[in-house]
């Protein structure tokens, strides 16, 4: 590892990301759910923007600080709103609505833990912290899909 910058630990977890991501797709495509997979990403960008405007930041600087204040949180809430819904409604035609209902859970408990996790031990929200959001979101949506449909 010649880049002092980069740790071991940091390439071997985007190497299980990549892996993950990966085997979850393949999955997808053998359930012949592959289709689903076209809303998945815009809804978790939807949720990370709208996390990393509306919650509390942990440093008073930075690029996230700085992003989020030119902008009007309400604004931004209604934006992601009028681009989420008919994300939302797209998927609902494409996978159903139990499957949607599976994919809504999966995103409010990952909210969840991301809310607990930023608020004990980060004070607020980073840029870091947000692009964990958004890929832990990722994945976890893509799970949902799977076993969703597995279960029913």
């Amino acid at each position: 590892m010649q880049d002092p910058h980069l740790g071991a630990f940091a390439v071997i977890h985007c190497c299980l990301y990549l892996l993950l991501s990966i085997a979850l797709l393949s999955e997808l495509r053998f359930l012949g759910l592959d289709i689903g997979i076209i809303c998945i990403y815009p809804l978790s960008r939807c949720l990370a923007a709208l996390s990393a405007t509306w919650l509390p930041h942990a440093k008073r600087e930075g690029m996230l600080v700085s992003l989020s204040a030119s902008v009007s949180k309400n604004q931004v809430a209604l934006l992601l709103i009028i681009f989420a819904t008919p994300t939302l409604y797209i998927f609902y035609t494409l996978v159903g609505s139990l499957l949607l209902i599976t994919e809504l859970a999966t995103m409010l408990v990952v909210t969840l833990y991301y809310l607990r996790v930023v608020s004990k031990y980060f004070d607020g929200t980073t840029g870091d912290t947000t692009g964990f959001y958004l890929q832990t979101l990722e994945l976890a949506m893509l799970a949902g899909l799977i076993v969703g449909k597995v279960m029913l």
